[in-house]
């Protein structure tokens, strides 16, 4: 049987984050069907995974990993779930995710998972036998692709006497901290490998960087960019030189973007970074 290349899909719904979607999707008709996800009120990030082999039958086994887990009904949540891969009738599966722990990932404004996917073969496949057993029991078997997860945080209201209540003493280092994590979700993974090319910032610690955050490309991009900002003089002007890498890296509109939320002073909502246009 001839194998097809298929790539995974992640999508949140814009309205509800926690609600997810995924697909095993031939490559061939990748763009389609994010076309229809979109009208479904369905976008990334993350990225779609890279492309691998697949054959008609063949099982995926979709591990959760990290502080997220995930229901099929909306009450059991659990970590391993699975996918029958068929060309013609585009598997699916909708969840809804959830934190393992709520005070996990603290200095973050997100809970941090990844979904680790791993191939069956069809012939290798054993009915009403749990194949997650079969991957714990063989240490072996290696993934086919990895996608990055993220959940916004719960906004906690605390009530504060009127004399107790806090308020920032570095606005400027907000609006910062607010436009490098906004980046970093807008950046591609091919973007991100451009820029930590253009920045002048150590290969030895771009790669201590990934190994922080296995599989979290987000995460990676807002670290080198917060380390690459600790590493310029007070008097630089980061805007002006941030926006001048972006452009080299081809992303002349992200460079336009940030010059306007610095000089209007925008902030962007953690829920608007799962809002992506075509």
């Amino acid at each position: 049987m001839l194998s097809t290349t298929a790539c995974a899909v992640l999508c949140h719904q814009k309205d509800n984050p926690r609600r997810v979607v995924i697909l095993v999707v031939p490559s061939k008709d990748l763009s389609q069907v994010l076309r229809g996800l979109r009208l479904e009120a369905f976008s990334g990030p993350p990225e779609p995974s890279r492309p691998f082999q697949v054959k008609e039958g063949d099982q995926l086994l979709l591990r959760f990993t990290g502080n997220i887990f995930a229901s099929s009904n909306g009450k059991d949540y659990e970590k391993d779930f699975k996918l029958i891969f068929h060309l013609q009738r585009k598997p699916r599966l909708e969840l809804q995710i959830k934190e393992v722990d709520e005070f996990g990932n603290y200095s973050c404004p997100h809970y941090k998972g990844t979904i680790v996917i791993y191939k069956i073969p069809k012939e290798k496949v054993v009915h009403n036998l749990d194949q997650s057993l079969i991957l714990d029991e063989n240490h072996h078997h290696l993934p086919i692709c990895k996608l990055p997860l993220k959940l916004p945080k719960h906004k906690k209201l605390i009530n504060r006497p009127q004399s107790t209540k806090i308020i920032s003493t570095d606005p400027v280092g907000a609006l910062w901290d607010n436009l490098l994590h906004w980046l970093a979700e807008e950046l591609s993974e091919e973007n991100a490998a451009r820029l930590s090319s253009s920045l002048p910032v150590r290969r030895s610690t771009v790669e201590l960087i990934r190994l922080k955050s296995p599989g979290d490309l987000t995460e990676q991009i807002h670290e080198l960019l917060c380390f690459w900002k600790k590493s310029l003089p007070k008097s630089t002007d980061k805007v002006r030189l941030l926006a001048r890498h972006l452009r080299q890296i081809g992303r002349r509109d992200l460079a336009e973007e940030l010059k306007f939320k610095w000089e209007q002073k925008v902030f962007t909502e953690p829920q608007q970074w799962f809002d992506k246009t075509e």
